[in-house]
């Protein structure tokens, strides 16, 4: 997961602090409370979550990568003018779930020469899914 935060005004203190975050897009979707629809944001229903799950699911099958996106507006005025924005230190819930990316990076032919010397070598090869299907 990253955390960005962009000032959505000039340095004055009046405005908002654009908190958008990346990441695993089950993971993601927990911060979201609400999620934006043709230019709409909606609270987030069983219906979205089914839609969620069937998109990751068939991305991932196809061996694609999948990052979820979400972003908040927070007013300036909630913070200190030397606040350190971290992952640890901004609320990371009730946020509004923008989408996914999805990014197909199929297996290089070289990969499976590599597989086959290191599994003949004797050292175990398995590829690391991170996004898990059970929690969404």
């Amino acid at each position: 997961m990253t955390v960005h935060v962009d000032s959505a005004s000039s340095d004055s203190d009046d405005g908002n602090y654009i908190i958008s975050v990346k990441g695993a897009p089950d993971i993601i979707l927990l911060f979201c409370s609400t999620i934006l629809l043709e230019g709409e944001v909606k609270p987030i229903n069983d219906f979205h979550l089914e839609c969620f799950r069937r998109d990751v699911q068939d991305f991932l099958l196809k061996g694609h990568t999948v990052i979820g996106y979400c972003d908040m507006e927070m007013p300036k005025s909630n913070f200190p003018s030397n606040f350190e924005f971290r992952e640890d230190s901004i609320p990371l819930k009730g946020l509004r779930f923008l989408g996914m990316i999805s990014i197909h990076d199929p297996v290089r032919p070289s990969s499976v020469e590599a597989v086959r010397n290191f599994r003949n070598a004797g050292i175990k090869v398995s590829e690391a899914e991170f996004l898990n299907l059970t929690t969404l």
